[in-house]
């Protein structure tokens, strides 16, 4: 292998950017949930029309909670920028389940507290009833 991408994995292995990722290479059982990002797939179009104008706000409680980083933002801003507010949100969707293991909690306390309960709703509604 080479000297240059050991050294570029090694790096990137450093920085836990990708936790489940970081933990399956130590050998760690990772737990996923991926009926929390079907119900995201299920429900895209519906959540999309509501929230894309919102996705300024969504952002940084997100990135406090660490849903999203820093690179995500970036990245969300500048699909908002060059292809218009559908197409970043349908970024901030796909970047959702990449950081963080309890991202959809942060997530639909995100929605409410930004009273978009009307989403959360639709992604959970035993969850949002019982609030």
């Amino acid at each position: 292998m080479d000297l240059n991408v050991q050294t570029e994995f090694i790096v990137l292995y450093s920085i836990p950017v990708y936790p489940r990722i970081v933990g399956l290479l130590e050998g760690e059982y990772v737990v996923t949930d991926d009926h929390y990002s079907g119900l995201l797939n299920i429900f895209a179009d519906q959540i999309l029309n509501r929230i894309s104008s919102r996705i300024s706000d969504l952002i940084p409680p997100l990135v406090q909670s660490g849903v999203l980083i820093r690179e995500d933002t970036h990245s969300i801003l500048a699909e908002r920028a060059n292809h218009g507010e559908m197409l970043a949100t349908w970024e901030l969707l796909f970047q959702l389940p990449c950081r963080k293991q309890e991202w959809f909690q942060d997530f639909m306390s995100t929605l409410i507290n930004l009273d978009l309960q009307h989403v959360a709703e639709i992604l959970d509604p035993d969850l949002c009833s019982s609030k």
